[in-house]
């Protein structure tokens, strides 16, 4: 009985110690992720007769000259979206862009989600910008964990990488 007490002691205190290092590993384990680079929003929506549906979106730079700015819309399938993709040569910070959306319902049914679009816009981000931002050890104080972000930096840069960002909206019922 001593022995199988003395066992379970032992059986107990590994346990403690696997859980307490096992926790210091999860602890001290971090990464850093990339500042935003753009801003989408939809900050409108008007309902108008014959089921036509005009919305309003925000795109405004967050970090640096965004440059080849494509913006295209998908939607549910009792939506369509009457808007054409558009493009936009630069994006400076502080200068945001309106962009008009006009959509119409279709005599399908919506999807499990309810009726929705989705604006996304493909961008060339300011590289040089991101660089600058990483470079700041008041943000990213870990040498490590800061250098695998500039050499993603370069191989995207090496790459001519384009961004992608997007927002879906929910269309209210009025």
């Amino acid at each position: 009985m001593i022995k199988q007490l003395a066992g379970l002691q032992l059986l107990m205190m590994l346990f403690i110690l696997t859980s307490f290092i096992q926790g210091r590993l999860h602890a001290n384990q971090f990464s850093y992720v990339f500042p935003p680079n753009i801003s989408l929003q939809i900050i409108d929506q008007h309902e108008e007769s014959g089921g036509k549906i005009r919305l309003t979106a925000l795109i405004e730079s967050r970090l640096g000259t965004l440059e080849d700015l494509e913006v295209f819309f998908e939607s549910s399938k009792d939506m369509q979206i009457l808007s054409n993709t558009s493009k936009l040569k630069t994006l400076p910070p502080g200068a945001p862009r309106k962009v008009k959306i006009l959509a119409v319902k279709t005599s399908k049914i919506a999807d499990e989600l309810g009726s929705w679009l989705k604006m996304g816009v493909r961008f060339t981000p300011d590289y040089q910008a991101i660089r600058t931002y990483i470079a700041d050890k008041s943000i990213y104080p870990d040498d490590f964990e800061r250098q695998k972000l500039v050499n993603i930096v370069d191989k995207n840069v090496g790459a001519e990488a384009r961004y992608l960002e997007a927002v879906r909206h929910f269309i209210k019922a009025d």
